[in-house]
């Protein structure tokens, strides 16, 4: 689905067909995420390194008591089914992704005539 499709994320009272734009990604799995925004936009100048400037460690659990992680699991539903969907969006975009490189290297493509697959991109 497209936000055009469940009504998009802003009206567009301009009337020019401009579509709304929303993107995320699976912390853990930035790269992949990257990949795939870079693959769909057709950007070609892929960072270097993987960003990580909002990224933050994991605060440890061992001090916490029964009751507290009860606590927090218990209001972590909706963040939980969140990141599985975003996770099982995910997992068929990359999936749809390397269906079209595979189908593109068998007409005789290969990875540095497509410059916005990056490099580990598709294995």
């Amino acid at each position: 689905y497209t936000l055009r499709d469940l009504g998009g994320l802003f009206p567009n009272k301009s009337g020019n067909g401009e579509a709304d734009f929303l993107w995320f990604g699976v912390t853990e799995r930035m790269t992949e995420s990257l990949c795939l925004l870079y693959y769909t936009l057709r950007i070609s100048d892929f960072p270097k390194t993987v960003p990580t400037a909002h990224f933050n460690s994991c605060r440890p659990l061992s001090w916490w008591s029964e009751e507290e992680k009860n606590i927090a699991r218990k209001g972590a539903v909706w963040d939980n089914a969140l990141w599985r969907a975003g996770n099982a969006i995910l997992d068929v975009r990359m999936a749809k992704m390397k269906a079209e490189i595979r189908a593109a290297l068998r007409q005789g493509i290969t990875l540095e005539d497509i410059p916005y697959v990056a490099p580990g991109c598709f294995e």
